[in-house]
């Protein structure tokens, strides 16, 4: 009896908490704190005869309560970490793996190739990546590509036992570094390179509740394409090193990004992590090169933290090819005079991001190159005349 009342008591505070809540909100007395990820905000709509009798307001009406709801955080967490804790399940896209390990789904995709694009799209996108690499060379522009690696392929013993029974088919990832050594396309394999450091890294390259590679992992990568830098430029960059290694129980994004889009009460469990301070020591004859860097989020943290811009004379970052971190859009700029005045044009993609890899610029550059090129022709011909 004594638990049924408990329980009764719970059932009728959870009932009571919105129209709570909304009084407390009167007098500035209850926040929730606000959802982690992206939930478009919902404003009030405005009454008029035409929506009024076509149930159009109504409709809308019904949404911005339903968003506006006074604490609906709290009701959502609770949904949450009941799904999470009792099934195992989350709200979004997220796989919960072994001890907690967390995935979005599009890594396990990749991994197990259900992603792939087919043997004769990438037959005909390694060939305009080779025409891309070819032309932009004739300029003096270094042209290459990162393969960064992707949680799933470093992880896969920790998926749920429904994956361990599906079969492997033939991926992006292996179609791709195969295509790249045959077509000689100059390339960086780092799915590769962090499979070989499993084992015997320092430090973790990967943490349980995040997505992206971690900041030591991030700090092996960006010191891999320095060193590459000056071995293609035949010149001498910035000095960079890594005097120090921070190690945290306290996590810093973004490595618990995938835990945070949970929306849960309590954490889900993490390992400490290493941070790396940065040193850069410049002299007056080092080369900075201007870059543009056509990436997925895996390059953000790097760009953000400052560090490319620290090395590079400057970094145009276009994120997945739309816009730049500081608003710009792709769609207004010209491609080929952006890649004209750079030293070195990047694309950068995760496994996951593989079957889009590029992200449209692939084509835009390719035609705008032949583009160039027929132009050129063709003021020969009339000249010839």
């Amino acid at each position: 009896m004594k638990f049924k009342n408990i329980l009764l008591g719970l059932v009728i505070a959870i009932l009571l908490l919105p129209g709570i809540n909304n009084f407390l909100q009167l007098f500035g007395l209850s926040t929730f704190e606000p959802l982690k990820g992206v939930y478009p905000k919902t404003e009030k709509p405005v009454i008029n005869a035409y929506d009024l009798r076509s149930s159009i307001f109504q409709k809308k009406f019904y949404t911005y309560v339903e968003e506006n709801i006074g604490g609906r955080p709290f009701l959502i967490r609770l949904n949450n970490q009941i799904a999470f804790t009792l099934f195992d399940q989350s709200s979004n896209n997220i796989v919960i793996g072994k001890q907690n390990f967390l995935y979005d789904i599009g890594y396990i995709k990749s991994f197990l190739g259900d992603d792939f694009m087919g043997e004769q799209h990438w037959d005909e996108e390694l060939d305009k990546l080779l025409y891309i690499q070819d032309n932009l060379e004739k300029k003096g522009i270094i042209f290459f590509i990162v393969i960064a690696p992707g949680k799933g392929s470093f992880y896969p013993e920790y998926f749920p036992d429904r994956f361990h029974n599906q079969k492997v088919k033939l991926t992006n990832y292996q179609y791709l570094s195969h295509g790249f050594t045959r077509k000689n396309l100059h390339f960086l394999d780092f799915n590769k390179y962090f499979h070989i450091l499993k084992d015997t890294a320092r430090y973790p390259l990967y943490p349980i509740g995040g997505i992206h590679w971690s900041a030591y992992g991030e700090a092996l990568v960006i010191d891999s394409v320095k060193s590459y830098l000056e071995k293609v430029c035949g010149k001498k960059m910035i000095s960079l090193s890594f005097p120090n290694i921070i190690i945290s129980d306290t996590l810093r994004p973004p490595d618990k990004d995938i835990e945070e889009s949970l929306n849960l009460f309590f954490n889900t469990g993490h390992y400490k992590m290493p941070y790396p301070e940065y040193s850069f020591i410049e002299s007056p004859e080092d080369f900075k090169p201007r870059v543009i860097t056509i990436a997925d989020s895996y390059y953000s943290n790097l760009y953000d933290l400052g560090i490319t811009r620290k090395l590079y004379q400057s970094d145009l970052f276009l994120f997945y090819f739309t816009i730049t971190p500081e608003g710009r859009e792709v769609k207004n700029m010209n491609v080929l005079e952006e890649m004209n005045k750079s030293d070195v044009v990047m694309i950068l993609a995760t496994e996951a991001n593989l079957f889009r890899l590029g992200f449209g610029f692939i084509e835009e550059a390719y035609e705008s190159l032949r583009q160039e090129e027929n132009n050129i022709y063709q003021r020969l011909a009339n000249n010839a005349e």
